[in-house]
């Protein structure tokens, strides 16, 4: 009886779906809750994946983990950009840490990122997995410290190919490298790791993989990250986001991952974001190793 009554609590700490691992960590499938969506419908969640659009309609917008993580080792899931097809148009999958309030979920009024808004007068810590534009290029980032827009940030390049022709200039170099024939069209296993001197991260596909993200000094003005202040929030915690959105055409000057970097032909037109039904992309089977959740 004893030991029935420790398995049930152990149950209830976990939670259903959680595994506790024998580094200590315990493996998290998480949830998500989404914000008013942009235009079309709003995202789709099942359990520990999400899709933005369909071949129904667009479905632009933000989802935010419905618990934060602290402590995380790894992140693992499974990406599918074979339906992405509008230029200039942004997709992503990042994660936060508010150092004013760790514990507060960045929903709403109370979202923020590298750009400030946290309500304390500090700007979040936001580490972009990817931000893609469209699915040819895409942007890795490290945003650690205080500065607000300005704050130091880390960050390189992949891409999945180099003959679109709205993407010139793309080849290997440092900070940026090629997917090295992984088929955009197909599955992609993304492994992200993490611990106290920064990130690494992996794109694969068979017997295909690709650092994407290592520490080090990155594309051409990329600045050091503050190794202590990245494991202080690591520890303090961290929310996991993604999203669809598009630049603010009136905002000067305009941004799309690769377009500061002459990796964008601006003689090419913008896709659109809404009214349409053939730009979607789904992120799924996402699992999170972490110390903890807030």
């Amino acid at each position: 009886m004893r030991n029935l009554l420790i398995a049930f609590a152990a149950f209830l700490i976990l939670g259903c779906g959680n595994t506790k691992n024998e580094d200590g960590t315990t493996t998290y499938k998480p949830t998500f809750s989404a914000e008013n969506p942009t235009c079309g419908d709003a995202p789709i969640i099942d359990a520990n994946s999400v899709q933005f659009g369909s071949a129904n309609g667009a479905g632009a917008g933000r989802v935010v983990s419905n618990q934060g993580y602290k402590g995380i080792t790894q992140i693992r899931a499974k990406a599918d950009f074979s339906n992405l097809t509008s230029d200039f148009v942004i997709n992503t999958f990042y994660m936060v840490n508010n150092p004013d309030n760790p514990s507060q979920q960045p929903i709403g009024d109370k979202y923020c990122d590298a750009g400030g808004n946290t309500g304390g007068g500090s700007n979040c810590q936001e580490i972009d997995f990817f931000e893609g534009n469209k699915n040819v290029v895409f942007q890795h980032t490290m945003h650690v410290g205080e500065g607000s827009a300005s704050a130091p940030q880390n960050w390189q390049y992949s891409y999945s190919s180099d003959s679109e022709k709205c993407y010139p200039n793309l080849k290997p170099g440092i900070g940026i490298v090629s997917w090295n024939g992984m088929d955009v069209s197909k599955e992609i296993d993304i492994t992200i790791d993490l611990d106290s001197t920064g990130m690494n991260m992996t794109f694969s596909q068979g017997d295909i993989s690709v650092q994407v993200y290592t520490m080090g000094s990155g594309f051409g003005g990329s600045k050091t990250i503050d190794a202590a202040k990245w494991e202080e929030s690591r520890q303090q915690g961290y929310w996991l986001l993604l999203s669809q959105w598009q630049w603010d055409p009136n905002k000067q000057p305009t941004w799309a991952p690769g377009s500061d970097n002459k990796f964008w032909d601006w003689s090419c037109p913008w896709g659109p974001l809404c009214g349409t039904n053939d730009n979607y992309f789904k992120v799924y089977d996402i699992e999170v190793d972490a110390e903890g959740t807030l």
